[in-house]
């Protein structure tokens, strides 16, 4: 009787253990990138970093949630997929502005809508297509 309830103390204490374990690091989509982001690149063309209708967008990982200004006009949606090197956006809403040139928004919401992965090197957020080519460079500025 002794060993059942010596057994059982021992199994217990294994779950409670396994119970306390983090969530490894690989499993949780990348922190880092809950933060605001203005866009240094989109498809080759360069921005000014103090520039006047420069993109960027807030992330928001624990509501799967992201929201900005395409450089004309305000966004918000959803994050698909986000882990730790993929990310594809959800649908999107947006304030339909007419603005003197549309150019910059129209490839801000391609390189949104092409996106499928991600990286995250020096305070830069590199936004890459599904065959791998960079869309997207943003600053973090928060």
């Amino acid at each position: 009787m002794m060993t059942i309830t010596l057994l059982s103390c021992s199994n217990a204490k294994k779950v409670a253990a396994n119970a306390e374990q983090p969530v490894a690091a690989a499993e949780e989509p990348n922190v880092l990138i809950n933060d605001i982001w203005v866009a240094e690149t989109i498809m080759g063309l360069r921005f000014e970093p103090n520039g006047r209708n420069v993109p960027q967008m807030e992330f928001q990982v624990g509501e799967n949630r992201v929201a900005g200004n395409d450089g004309c006009n305000s966004f918000s949606g959803s994050t698909k997929t986000l882990d730790n090197k993929n990310l594809v956006f959800g649908p999107m809403m947006s304030t339909k502005m007419a603005c003197e040139d549309m150019s910059t928004p129209k490839s801000f919401q391609e390189a949104m809508r092409s996106t499928a992965s991600y990286k995250i090197d020096k305070l830069r957020l590199y936004l890459y297509d599904g065959a791998g080519k960079e869309v997207m460079i943003l600053k973090k500025v928060d």
